[in-house]
């Protein structure tokens, strides 16, 4: 929501809006990936791991496909918030150093990536396009 949120202050040429939505965006990502450590830390403590003894042997088929998608989603999702800090903290940079009339493009081109990269993700972990 706060990345949607900088993209509209951007348009709006308010810079200043922008930048501090793009850092609360940034917060929220190191907030999620920590979480995820120590959530994913707890599971690993139990023995419970994709392939792991403890959880094929000692868990029902269910359990078994619900962890191994809860690993796969929330990694996947790990990856992503990964990837989307690194561009968000070049973005980030570039819109304190840049003029609002380059910025406003940067932004039209961010807005385009997004769209790409969230098209390509859909259809590539969609069930209907494998």
């Amino acid at each position: 929501m706060t990345i949607a949120m900088s993209t509209s202050t951007l348009q709006l040429k308010k810079k200043g809006a922008t930048i501090g939505l793009l850092a609360i965006t940034i917060i929220i990502g190191i907030v999620f990936l920590v979480n995820k450590y120590f959530e994913w830390g707890v599971k690993f403590e139990h023995g419970i791991w994709p392939g792991s003894e403890h959880l094929l042997n000692d868990f029902s088929k269910g359990e078994i496909l619900f962890f191994g998608l809860y690993f796969v989603m929330t990694g996947l999702h790990a990856l992503h918030i990964i990837i989307g800090l690194i561009f968000i903290l070049f973005a980030w940079f570039a819109f304190q150093k840049v003029q609002l009339t380059k910025t406003v493009q940067l932004s039209l081109k961010m807005q385009v990536c997004t769209g790409i990269w969230s098209t390509l993700f859909g259809f590539s972990f969609s069930p209907y396009f494998i």
